[in-house]
């Protein structure tokens, strides 16, 4: 809600909120995502980007996110398109 309401630094915060205090929860696989993503677009984050997505694919593989988490790795790696 935070990001349609055009706050992304707010729905960032909220993603890693729920990262943090309730990791079991059915949306982690699409707030790691979003939230690499988000992070990727940070000055100086794309390492933990890269992070976000390597723990949602080894945590998660069954996630129904994890292709496009695989995809979005691949980029920030440098073998995708940007």
């Amino acid at each position: 809600m935070a990001e349609r309401g055009g706050d992304v630094s707010q729905a960032a915060g909220l993603r890693q909120r729920l990262l943090d205090e309730f990791p079991e929860a059915p949306e982690v696989g699409e707030a790691s995502l979003a939230l690499a993503q988000y992070t990727a677009g940070v000055s100086g984050g794309r390492e933990g980007a890269i992070l976000l997505l390597e723990s949602l694919i080894a945590e998660r593989p069954n996630a129904a996110v994890v292709p496009a988490a695989r995809r979005e790795l691949e980029r920030l790696r440098g073998g995708g398109p940007e």
